[in-house]
């Protein structure tokens, strides 16, 4: 190879996180969180108008930024999502490209809404958890308890344990829609 790493590669991931640390230096007002190839940029304020500027000029930075190191960004995939109260809607581009506001994205597994109700993440849960349980219940009169009680370990407890921390605090009536 010429460039890169192999895909799957044990270094793959830590050679990119090394790659990717320099774009912190060149997104100045907002902060940046990444998670290998996702990268999320936010500012917060009470002015509708400074969150617009500056994630703007920052999203511009990190767009050169990403040509600058031979990675292409694709402004087509890039969402915005505004939390909280906002007098007028919010213009987001990059390069000249607007960027679709949305209610709500999925964020590393999470459904997120501006709200940070998580009803349509709970209902996504359930649904994934539903469909699991029906094909287990399906399968049992062929499998031993211990296997049944394995696949349910194994397929559906882990939709409740994943990123819970983040959505645990659902409410009422989402609780008692994943009980």
């Amino acid at each position: 190879m010429s460039r890169g790493v192999p895909q799957g590669s044990i270094l793959g991931p830590t050679l990119f996180n090394i790659f990717m640390n320099d774009l912190a230096f060149a997104i100045k007002q907002s902060r940046i969180i990444n998670y290998a190839d996702d990268t999320t940029i936010h500012y917060s304020s009470n002015q509708g108008s400074d969150v617009e500027t500056i994630l703007n000029l920052d999203l511009n930075k990190a767009t050169s930024w990403f040509s600058q190191n031979g990675m292409k960004a694709n402004p087509h995939k890039y969402q915005a999502m505004v939390l909280g109260k906002i007098e007028n809607d919010l213009q987001f581009k990059a390069t000249e490209e607007s960027i679709k506001t949305t209610d709500q994205t999925k964020l590393l597994g999470v459904l997120l809404d501006n709200k940070l109700k998580f009803d349509a993440h709970i209902s996504n849960v359930c649904r994934k958890m539903s469909a699991k349980i029906n094909a287990l219940n399906r399968l049992k009169n062929i499998l031993s308890v211990k296997t049944k009680e394995s696949l349910y370990r194994s397929f559906v407890l882990p939709y409740f344990y994943y990123c819970s921390q983040v959505w645990h605090n659902c409410g009422k009536r989402n609780t008692n829609k994943l009980e």
